[in-house]
């Protein structure tokens, strides 16, 4: 079933945003600098990004899809803390002009939850957004301050994307560089 199909009762909801909101940054922080430092390298790099990497790219370039669904489990696993990986688009909420097309992220929240918390540990692909950490806002924030709209087109759990062979390939990758275990994982 896909995340956007189950819906967490309001209070639940609620105390996992609080939840997500009351994480120290250096937690996040920590996280990105052991996928850029450790973990980030081009067979973990999105396929369809390899060849069009550009000489001024953001370090996370082609990496915010395993990285996004590295964070859903470090964040269910380390925190209990249940969120859902998004695939879409970043726009600008002024003109719904894209500013990253085919991003990936993380969402704490329900779907049509305006105060859903996105956590972006790719963010610096993101033009416009300055950020001395790792993006953590309530989508409503981001689109009243900074004019940005994060619209996924897929949400989907971490057991759903699992399925994919090509992606799981990449996670499991990720996951040997950062000298994680991977003998629980099944292809």
């Amino acid at each position: 079933m896909s995340v956007t199909e189950t819906s967490a009762p309001a209070d639940i909801e609620t105390t996992l945003r609080e939840k997500i909101l009351a994480m120290p940054s250096s937690t996040l922080d920590e996280y990105r600098e052991r996928l850029e430092t450790k973990g980030w390298s081009p067979d973990t790099m999105h396929r369809d990004f390899r060849a069009q990497c550009p000489v001024d790219a953001a370090p996370s370039h082609g990496q915010c899809g395993v990285s996004s669904f590295w964070l859903i489990e470090k964040l269910q696993v380390d925190h209990g803390l249940e969120a859902a990986y998004c695939y879409g688009d970043v726009l600008s909420a002024e003109d719904r002009s894209p500013i990253v097309a085919r991003h990936c992220w993380v969402e704490v929240g329900g779907a049509d939850d305006p105060d859903r918390v996105i956590v972006d540990v790719t963010w610096d692909q993101v033009r416009g957004l300055n950020r001395a950490s790792v993006l953590r806002e309530p989508h409503a924030d981001l689109m009243t301050h900074e004019s940005i709209d994060y619209a996924a087109r897929i949400r989907l759990s971490r057991d759903e994307l699992s399925t994919d062979p090509s992606f799981w390939d990449r996670f499991i990758l990720l996951k040997e560089a950062l000298r994680e275990d991977v003998s629980d994982l099944s292809t």
